[in-house]
C-alpha cells in the first residue's frame, strides 16, 4: 500500500513536470536586445568612418551646394565676358581716336598745300615753272584728299559698327549677368533652407537617449569615439554657406513721397541730392546745373542720347559718367547718366537702371520702402565657386587661370517708360528683373 502511494506520487510529479515543460514550450521567447549598430540604423543613420549620418538628407544639402557653385561660376564667367567686352570697346575707341588724329593731320596738310597754291604767283615770262609747281602741288593735294576721304569713310564705318553692334552685345551681356546673379542668390537661399533642415534633424537625434547610449556603447566596444553627423563635407559646406551669405548684402531704405512721386536721397560724388525713383527708367538723368556741381562738363564730343518726355518732346542730352552714386550704404562707381540741356532748367534728377542694375530691387510703393540686395563678388562669397563635390570637373567655359575677379563694367540703359516731367532714355541696358526690381560676382 505504501509502495503504491509512493509510485503514484512520483508519477504525478513527472506529469506535472511534463505539463510545465509543455507550457513553457508554448510561450514566446524573450525578445533579443538590439545591437548599437542596429539602433542607429533604425533611425536612418549610416556609418562613414566614426561618423553616423543622415545620408539621404546630406545628399540634398550637397546637391544644393553644387547648384550654388554652378550658379556662381555663371556669374563669374559673365562678368569676365563683360570685362573683355569693355576692354574691346576701349580698344575700338582708341582706334577711332587714332583715325581722328590721322584725319586731322591730313586735313592740316591739305590746308597747307591749298595755301601754297593760293600764294603761288607766276613771275613775268616764267609761267612754265609755276605751272609745274602747281601741277606737283595739285597731285600731292589730290593724293592727300583721297587718303583723307578713305580715312573718313573708315572712321564713319567703325563708329557706326561700334554704336550698333556694341550696344546690342552690351545689352545681352548685362541681361545675362543680371539673371545669373538672381539665380545665384536664390541658390544660396535654397542651400540655407536645406542646411537648416538637416541641422534641425541632427539636433533632434542628439536629444534621443537611445541614440546617445548606442553611440557610447559602440565607442566603448570599438575603442574609437563614434559621433553623430553631419559629415565633414557638410560641415565645410555650411561654413562656405555662411561666407556666401555674407557676400549678399542688403539694406532697406525709406522713400519720400512728393507730388505723388517717390524720391530717394542719394549722393552723386560728394553732392547730396534727392532723386526721383524709377527702376523702370533706363538712364539716370540729371540737369546741366547738377552736372556742374558734381564736376561734369558736357562737350560736343560726348555721345548724344535722345530722351522723350511725357508730353512727347524729344530732347537731345549728353551721355556722361558720374564718378560714384551712393544710396544708403551702397556705392556704385562710374554710373552712366544723361545730362539734360541747360535750357531745360533745373529738372528733377532721376535714378534709373544704370544704378539699379547692380542690385536685386524690391520696391513696396504702399510701405514706401526700397530693398536693395547686392552680390559682392570680390569678397569671401567668391569661394563658393570652388566648392561642391571634390571631384567636380571645371567648366569648359571657365576663364583662363590667373585672371582676377572683376566688378561688372558700367553700361547704358534702354527704357521706353516716360513719366511726368521726367525723360526716359531711348538707348541702353538690361531690363529690370520680374520680381519688381533691377540685379552677383
Amino acid at each position: 500500500m505504501v509502495a503504491y502511494r509512493a509510485g503514484r506520487s512520483m508519477g504525478l510529479t513527472v506529469l506535472l513536470a511534463a505539463v510545465a515543460s509543455a507550457a513553457a514550450q508554448g510561450q514566446d521567447p524573450a525578445p533579443a536586445k538590439l545591437t548599437p549598430q542596429a539602433v542607429l540604423k533604425s533611425h536612418n543613420l549610416e556609418r562613414f568612418g566614426t561618423t553616423w549620418t543622415l545620408l539621404s538628407t546630406e545628399k540634398n544639402v550637397l546637391k544644393d551646394l553644387a547648384d550654388a557653385r554652378a550658379r556662381y561660376q555663371q556669374v563669374y564667367e559673365g562678368m569676365m565676358r563683360q570685362q573683355e567686352f569693355e576692354m574691346g570697346a576701349q580698344g575700338r575707341k582708341s582706334d577711332i581716336q587714332d583715325l581722328r588724329e590721322q584725319s586731322n593731320i591730313l586735313s592740316q596738310q591739305i590746308a597747307a598745300i591749298n595755301q601754297q597754291l593760293n600764294a603761288l604767283v607766276a613771275p613775268p615770262g616764267d609761267n612754265n615753272f609755276v605751272n609745274q609747281q602747281r601741277n606737283q602741288l595739285s597731285q600731292e593735294n589730290n593724293l592727300l584728299v583721297a587718303q583723307h576721304d578713305q580715312m573718313v569713310n573708315m572712321l564713319n564705318t567703325l563708329q557706326e559698327q561700334n554704336k550698333d553692334q556694341g550696344q546690342d552685345q552690351k545689352l545681352q551681356l548685362n541681361a545675362e549677368v543680371a539673371q545669373s546673379r538672381e539665380k545665384y542668390m536664390q541658390a544660396v537661399l535654397d542651400l540655407r533652407k536645406s542646411a537648416d533642415e538637416l541641422t534641425a534633424k541632427y539636433d533632434e537625434l542628439a536629444k534621443n537617449p537611445e541614440i546617445t547610449k548606442a553611440l557610447e556603447a559602440l565607442s566603448a566596444s570599438t575603442k574609437s569615439t563614434q559621433r553623430l553627423g553631419p559629415s565633414a563635407k557638410v560641415r565645410d559646406a555650411i561654413k562656405l554657406l555662411e561666407r556666401a551669405e555674407g557676400s549678399v548684402q542688403s539694406e532697406t531704405i525709406e522713400l519720400h513721397r512728393e507730388n505723388g512721386v517717390d524720391h530717394v536721397y542719394a549722393s552723386l560724388g560728394k553732392v547730396p541730392t534727392k532723386m526721383v525713383l524709377d527702376t523702370g527708367a533706363g538712364l539716370t538723368t540729371i540737369s546741366a546745373k547738377l552736372a556742374g556741381r558734381i564736376g561734369l562738363k558736357p562737350k560736343t564730343s560726348d555721345p548724344t542720347v535722345r530722351l522723350t518726355t511725357a508730353d512727347g518732346t524729344v530732347v537731345e542730352a549728353r551721355q556722361l559718367v558720374i564718378p560714384s552714386v551712393r544710396v544708403g550704404k551702397f556705392t556704385v562707381q562710374n554710373v552712366e547718366c544723361a545730362v539734360m540741356p541747360a535750357e531745360k532748367g533745373d529738372v528733377d534728377p532721376l535714378l534709373g537702371q544704370t544704378f539699379f542694375k547692380h542690385f536685386k530691387v524690391e520696391y513696396s510703393a504702399g510701405a514706401r520702402k526700397l530693398s536693395l540686395k547686392k552680390l559682392d563678388t570680390t569678397g569671401d562669397g567668391a569661394e563658393i565657386k570652388s566648392v561642391a563635390d571634390a571631384d567636380a570637373k571645371p567648366s569648359a567655359k571657365a576663364p583662363t587661370k590667373g585672371r582676377r575677379a572683376v566688378r561688372p563694367p558700367r553700361a547704358a540703359v534702354k527704357s521706353k517708360r516716360s513719366t511726368q516731367n521726367r525723360p526716359s532714355a531711348s538707348g541702353g541696358d538690361a531690363q529690370a528683373p520680374p520680381d519688381g526690381g533691377a540685379d552677383p560676382n
